[in-house]
C-alpha cells in the first residue's frame, strides 16, 4: 500500500509537470498567449512555457490587454479570464496591469509570484466584482503587495459606489492601512480582506448586512472597527488573530456570534455582547488573553464549547438566568474558573461542574433555579450515589453525568421529559447519562407523570425503574394537576384569603410568596421556563 501511494504521488507530480510544460494555447498576441473561449468571443490569459524555463521567462512587466488579436485569422477577442496557472512561479515579474475586462481569475493563475510588488487597475468597481476562484487566483496572493489606482498608490482604500457586493479574496493580502466600506455594500464576501498586515483602521457602510467567513482574519495590525447596526451575520473566523483589536461594539441585530469569531485576538479587553444575542459559538473567543470582563444579555441561551478557553485574564462572568446551555472548556484556564474552590461550581444559574473528585456514596441536590447541567459536569464522576434536578432545568449537557458508575438514584423533579443528549453512535447510549447501569438505577419523578417519562423513548424511558414521589411542582391546591385552579389558589394565598402553604406556593423558592410566583406558575402551565421571556 505504501509502495502504491508512492507511485501515485509521482503520476500526479508527472502530469502537473506535464500540463505546464505542454504550453498548448490557441494564439499569441504580444507576449501574452491566448485560449480563445467556448463562445468564440473571448479569450483567456494561458501559460507559456519556453525550453523548461519558468513561465514567462524574463518578463518584469505583464501589460494584459483588454482584447486579443490573433494574428492568423485576424480575429479580435475580449480578454475576460486570466486562466489556471498562467503565471504561476514566475521570478522575474514585478508589476502586472490588469484591464476592466477581466471578470474572472482561475486557481493558481498567480500562485508563487516572488518578486510581483505592484497591482495595477483602472476601475475599483470592476475588481471588486471579479471571481476569484481561490486565493491563489488574485495577484496580491504570496505576500503584501501594493495597489495602484490610475498609477496612484492606494494605502486608503475606499470601496466604491455602484459595489453591492464584494467578491471572496478580492483584496487577499493587500497592503492598505484603511478601509472604508461604501453605503452601497451590502455583502462582504469570505476572505475579501484577509491576510491585509498593515491595515489598522475599518469603517463599514450602513447597508452592509453580512460578512463572511475570515474576512479579517490575520489582519494583525487591526486596531479599529466600527459596525453599522444593519449587520446582522459575520461569518466564522472573521477577526481570527486580529491582535491589535482591542475593543468592539458588536451590532445588536446578531443574535449568533460565530464559531472563532474573535479567536486567537490577544488584546482584546472590551467587547459589547449584542442585546439579541442567543448562541455564542465554539472558540469564538479563545485565547482573547486581554479580556477581564464579559457580560451576557438577558435571553442569550448557549455557550459553545471552548468559547473561553485560555482567556487567562477573564475575571468577571455576568450570566442573565436565561443560560442553560454552556458546553465542555467554555470557560478552561480562565482566571474566574481557576479560583473557584473544590466542590460544585456555579455560574449564573448552571451547574458548571464538580472540581475535584465526588466523595464515594455522595447525594448531591442542586440548588433551586438550576436552569441547566454543563457539558460533562459530572463525568467520570464514580462517587456520585444521588443527584436531585430541580424542577427548573431545561438542559442536560452531553455527558453531564456520563459514566458516572456509582449512580444509582436520579430525581427528576421537571414537569416536562427533557433532552437526554443524542444518540452516541458507538455505544448507543443517550449522552447524558452515558454508560449509566439502567437496570439498577432508579429514576423518581413528580406524582403523576410516570406515564409521561415512560413514554418519552427519545429521553428518559431507557430507565428500568420509574417511581413517582416528588410533590408536582406549581400543584398549589394539591389535586395532582397543574392549570389555571392552581393560579386562582395561588392569588388567593397572596391576597391572604386562603393560609399560605410555603412549600407549594413558593414556586421561585426564594422563601416569599408573590406575584413572581404567580408569573412563574403561568410559565410552568404554559410550557416554558421560568426563566425565559
Amino acid at each position: 500500500m505504501k509502495h502504491f501511494y508512492s507511485h501515485y504521488l509521482l503520476v500526479f507530480a508527472l502530469l502537473a509537470g506535464a500540463a505546464l510544460s505542454a504550453s498548448a494555447y490557441d494564439f499569441q498576441d504580444g507576449d501574452i498567449v491566448y485560449l480563445i473561449n467556448d463562445d468564440g468571443t473571448t479569450a483567456t490569459v494561458t501559460y507559456m512555457v519556453k525550453q523548461n524555463k519558468e513561465n514567462y521567462a524574463g518578463i518584469t512587466e505583464i501589460n494584459i490587454p483588454t482584447t486579443a488579436t490573433d494574428p492568423a485569422t485576424g480575429k479580435t477577442y475580449d480578454v475576460t479570464t486570466i486562466g489556471s496557472y498562467a503565471f504561476y512561479s514566475n521570478n522575474s515579474i514585478t508589476k502586472i496591469t490588469i484591464p476592466p475586462s477581466i471578470t474572472k481569475m482561475e486557481t493558481a493563475a498567480f500562485g508563487s509570484l516572488s518578486k510581483l510588488k505592484q497591482i495595477h487597475i483602472t476601475d475599483l468597481k470592476r475588481w471588486c466584482e471579479i471571481t476569484f476562484a481561490a486565493a491563489t487566483a488574485n495577484p496580491f496572493y504570496g505576500g503584501s503587495k501594493m495597489l495602484y489606482l490610475n498609477g496612484e498608490v492606494v494605502t486608503d482604500l475606499t470601496i466604491p459606489a455602484g459595489v453591492t457586493t464584494i467578491m471572496p479574496y478580492a483584496f487577499y493580502r493587500c497592503n492598505m492601512a484603511t478601509l472604508n466600506v461604501g453605503n452601497d455594500v451590502n455583502l462582504i464576501r469570505s476572505e475579501a480582506f484577509k491576510q491585509c498586515t498593515n491595515l489598522m483602521t475599518v469603517t463599514i457602510g450602513g447597508n452592509v448586512k453580512t460578512l463572511g467567513n475570515d474576512v479579517f482574519s490575520g489582519c494583525n495590525k487591526l486596531a479599529s472597527i466600527t459596525f453599522p447596526e444593519s449587520v446582522d451575520s459575520i461569518g466564522n473566523s472573521c477577526f481570527v488573530n486580529c491582535k491589535n483589536l482591542t475593543d468592539v461594539v458588536l451590532p445588536d441585530a446578531i443574535d449568533y456570534i460565530a464559531e472563532g469569531l474573535f479567536d486567537g485576538c490577544s488584546g482584546l479587553t472590551s467587547v459589547h455582547l449584542p442585546a439579541s444575542l442567543k448562541i455564542l459559538g465554539n472558540i469564538s473567543f479563545r485565547a482573547c488573553k486581554a479580556m477581564q470582563i464579559i457580560e451576557f444579555p438577558y435571553g442569550a441561551t448557549t455557550i459553545l464549547q471552548s468559547a473561553f478557553y485560555n482567556c487567562t485574564a477573564l475575571d468577571s462572568i455576568a450570566l442573565p438566568p436565561t443560560v442553560a446551555n454552556i458546553e465542555y472548556h467554555a470557560f478552561y484556564n480562565t482566571a474566574w474558573l481557576n479560583r473557584q474552590p473544590q466542590g460544585l461550581i456555579y455560574i449564573g444559574n448552571v451547574a458548571l461542574g464538580y472540581r475535584g473528585t465526588v466523595p464515594e456514596g455522595t447525594s448531591i441536590k442542586l440548588r433551586d433555579n438550576t436552569v441547566g447541567v454543563g457539558e460533562r459536569a459530572f463525568y467520570q464522576q464514580a462517587g456520585l450515589k444521588s443527584i436531585t434536578l430541580p424542577y427548573t432545568v431545561v438542559a442536560l449537557g452531553d455527558n453531564s453525568f456520563g459514566y458516572c458508575s456509582g449512580l444509582t438514584e436520579v430525581h427528576a423533579q421537571m414537569n416536562h421529559a427533557i433532552e437526554m443528549g443524542y444518540i452516541n453512535t458507538v455505544t448507543h447510549e443517550w449522552t447524558v447519562f452515558n454508560q449509566l447501569d439502567y437496570d439498577n438505577c432508579t429514576l423518581y419523578v413528580p406524582k403523576g407523570l410516570k406515564s409521561m417519562y415512560e413514554n418519552s423513548w427519545l429521553r428518559w424511558a431507557r430507565f428500568t425503574h420509574i417511581v413517582e414521589e416528588n410533590v408536582l411542582a406549581g400543584d398549589v391546591n394539591g389535586d395532582g394537576k397543574v392549570n389555571v385552579s392552581d393560579v386562582t389558589t395561588l392569588i388567593g394565598m397572596i391576597l391572604g384569603t386562603r393560609p399560605v402553604d410555603l412549600e407549594a406556593a413558593d414556586i421561585m423558592k426564594d422563601g416569599k410568596v408573590n406575584v413572581s410566583d404567580v408569573t412563574a406558575l403561568i410559565n410552568l402551565i404554559l410550557g416554558t421556563s421560568i426563566f425565559n421571556d
